[in-house]
């Protein structure tokens, strides 16, 4: 069998390095004892925990959930699946626990056993499914000018807005355009404006057939 030059093998490892570090994803290594052994950029941000706060703690103190709480039963289960998917909390450094999916994957690694966990923060989904599981029940049955009105109020009650306002403009066809513009203190973020946008699509599905 051929070897890799020992240049193209250097390059492979930056690269596998750089991947896992600029992950979207949080990345945790953990031991057969539960202790964390490596994490990923994304895991410090999603955590709040620096690197080495992280690398000093056991995954029970991240992870507080019952499932976990009993790791030697845990890595058990993982050791003879290969591979666990499931929906978890872990607990950020401020102390409030926040969903996530993780992905555990047994690896054995020079006659050591390691999980490599690949950890999914669901906020920005529960967030999106939330909003347009309310706005589809607030506006059932609703058209026009009142289905508007109504999906403003849930859009601005649990994205906890200032307030929203419709405007409405006619062109010389007679032709109606509806725009509505929400109010924060401060810019929205990111996932809140995903919700924004996927509650604006539910109108937008219906309105040219309710208005």
């Amino acid at each position: 069998m051929a070897r890799i030059p020992s240049h193209d093998s250097e390059k492979e490892r930056l690269l596998s390095h750089f991947t896992v570090e600029n992950l979207q994803e949080a990345v945790l290594w953990i031991g057969s004892s539960g202790t964390i052994v490596q994490v990923n950029d994304m895991a410090c941000k999603m955590s709040g925990y620096t690197r080495d706060e992280l690398t000093n703690m056991s995954i029970i103190q991240l992870n507080p959930t019952p499932e976990i709480a009993d790791f030697p039963g845990y890595w058990k289960r993982l050791k003879k699946d290969k591979k666990l998917v499931f929906e978890s909390k872990h607990r950020h450094k401020t102390g409030h626990d926040y969903e996530v999916e993780i992905s555990g994957n047994y690896i054995e690694y020079k006659g050591e056993e390691f999980s490599c966990s690949i950890v999914r923060d669901l906020r920005k989904k529960k967030m999106e499914e939330q909003l347009l599981r309310e706005v589809s029940e607030a506006t059932s049955g609703l058209t026009g000018q009142d289905f508007l009105v109504e999906l403003s109020k849930k859009v601005v009650k649990i994205l906890g807005l200032r307030y929203a306002f419709i405007v409405e403009c006619t062109d010389e066809t007679k032709t109606r355009f509806r725009t509505i513009a929400f109010v924060r203190d401060q810019p929205l973020r990111c996932s809140e404006l995903v919700a924004v946008v996927a509650a604006i699509l539910i109108y937008g599905a219906t309105a040219s057939t309710s208005i």
